[in-house]
């Protein structure tokens, strides 16, 4: 993987010690897509073509099946699809655009309470009872960075704290 790429880098297998580690475009760990661009907003995107089928079948899936289920079941379902699929690792995301999450949640929102497509986007989340991802993500985020800061300050030998004082020195923003 070249992060930050210039026309004369090579793109080439490394040895390691005990193996190679190929070229990629891109790269999946623990479920999230790093691409060789070395922009968090590529990769969002990335994150969103690869959950936006799983996320609507599942949901269409149980909707269908389950067309009578009573709407805290129906709310639960869709908290936990899009919890777990859709804004799966939103920790590393920073401040990158979430007009594409916030889209398919209303998505995700109108098919689980049959809501036409026409409906204007604050009556969707006024009659669901539902809010905007954007809160639970961005409180999600502070608890994230709240707890590496406390963590560094408490550690201040660690590689996290090295990493993170390097971020702040440079001026790097993390939310």
């Amino acid at each position: 993987m070249v992060i930050n790429p210039i026309k004369s880098d090579n793109r080439i297998a490394i040895r390691l010690e005990s193996c190679w580690f190929n070229y990629a475009n891109e790269y999946v760990y623990l479920g999230v897509i790093f691409s060789d661009t070395g922009t968090v907003h590529h990769d969002l995107n990335l994150h969103l073509r690869d959950k936006n089928g799983s996320v609507f079948i599942k949901l269409a899936n149980f909707i269908r099946n389950e067309a009578f289920a009573p709407v805290t079941v129906k709310s639960k379902v869709l908290k936990a699809c899009t919890r777990a699929s859709l804004i799966y690792g939103h920790e590393a995301w920073g401040s990158s655009s979430l007009s594409k999450i916030e889209s398919l949640f209303r998505k995700a929102i109108r098919i689980t309470f049959s809501i036409h497509s026409n409906a204007p986007n604050e009556i969707v989340y006024l009659e669901t009872g539902t809010y905007e991802l954007k809160a639970e993500i961005f409180r999600s985020q502070y608890k994230f960075w709240d707890k590496i800061k406390k963590f560094v300050e408490n550690n201040p030998n660690s590689t996290i704290a090295m990493v993170y004082n390097a971020a702040i020195h440079a001026n790097v923003h993390f939310i």
